[in-house]
This record gives C-alpha cells, structure tokens and sequence, in this order.
C-alpha cells in the first residue's frame, strides 16, 4: 500500500522523532518524493542551504542604485508629439 499526500500540516509517529520534535528519523517514517512525471524516491537523507537575505545580495552589487533609477527614471514625465503624458 502506497499513500501519496501533499500536506501542509502532518502528524508523526512518536518513535520516528526527537523529544524537541525538530528532527524526525527519515529511517523510521520512509517518505516518498515525487522526482518528476511517475518517477518517485524513497528520500533517505536531507540537507539545508543557508538562504540569503535580500540585502546581502543588492549590497555592493550596485543593482539596488540601477532599480531606483529605472524607477525614478519610469515616474519622469514623458514629452511626446501629442503632448505631456504622466
């Protein structure tokens, strides 16, 4: 028997978590994950990526100067053969 659920809120069985419930033991519970089309895994080990915050990406690339002036640049009032256009 195969159940398959995309669930934004899931219970775990005691025995297949920590006290803390932060980790569970991919062992004990043995998820399955859609891999793309009909091909599905049995997910046997996970990692994390640290994710960078907004600001630590525009500083010193100059891309948040270029957003503001294509901004700035786009509330310009615009001169055009049939008049003054906002």
């Amino acid at each position: 028997l195969v159940a398959l659920i995309k669930a934004d809120k899931f219970w775990v069985r005691k025995n297949a978590r920590n006290d803390e419930v932060s980790h569970i033991a991919l062992d004990k519970l043995r998820p399955v994950r859609q891999l793309g089309g009909m091909a599905y895994g049995r997910l046997t080990e996970t990692f994390e990526i640290p994710r960078r915050s907004w600001s630590d990406q525009v500083q010193g690339s100059g891309l948040s100067a270029r957003l503001h002036k294509k901004n700035a640049e786009s509330q310009m009032t615009k001169v055009t053969k049939e008049g003054i256009e906002s």
